[in-house]
């Protein structure tokens, strides 16, 4: 009987104490929070803008998923030409403005980034396959203002800079 009431103190103790200490390691994290980031929460779409020949434009879908922890922005975008596009990227916002992120594309692109958020502004630099970007965005209301600066490698070897702003309006 001794031994019963052993097992069963020890197994009573150990339920008790394990589920306090698995239900405390198991509530998911707060959700993250960016004054910045949630300017641009909703869905923009481009005026506009010239691009490799042809006029383009696209909508892009902001939003927090997975527990609020990640920003995704979906892009699909389209040209007078019928060409179309679709990427998909994920930020990964820390409490200090800063980001880390993957982007990916229907045409088989992969890139990375790391940025800064601060105020209304948005700073990305970004690295891919075929070369590297800056952006930078201002966000006034409706009307988001992105600055960009390509560096491509062209046929010849040699790098090719491109300077382009676009400009999102929130759609209502």
């Amino acid at each position: 009987m001794k031994s019963f009431i052993k097992i069963f103190f020890i197994l009573f103790t150990f339920t008790f104490i394990s589920s306090h200490i698995v239900s405390q390691d198991m509530t998911p994290p707060k959700p993250k929070k960016s004054e910045t980031l949630d300017m641009l929460m909703g869905v923009w779409v481009a005026e506009p803008y010239q691009m490799f020949g042809a006029t383009w434009t696209d909508e892009a879908n902001h939003y927090m998923h997975h527990n609020d922890q990640y920003m995704f922005i979906e892009i699909k975008g389209k040209s007078d030409k019928g060409q179309t596009y679709t990427a998909t990227i994920i930020i990964n916002p820390s409490s200090d403005g800063s980001f880390t992120g993957h982007g990916f594309d229907d045409w088989g692109g992969v890139s990375t980034m790391t940025g800064t958020t601060k105020g209304n502004h948005i700073s990305a630099m970004v690295k891919s396959m075929w070369g590297s970007e800056s952006r930078d965005i201002e966000i006034t209301g409706d009307k988001a203002v992105h600055k960009l600066v390509w560096t491509m490698k062209g046929s010849d070897g040699k790098d090719q800079v491109t300077n382009m702003t676009l400009t999102y309006n929130k759609k209502k």
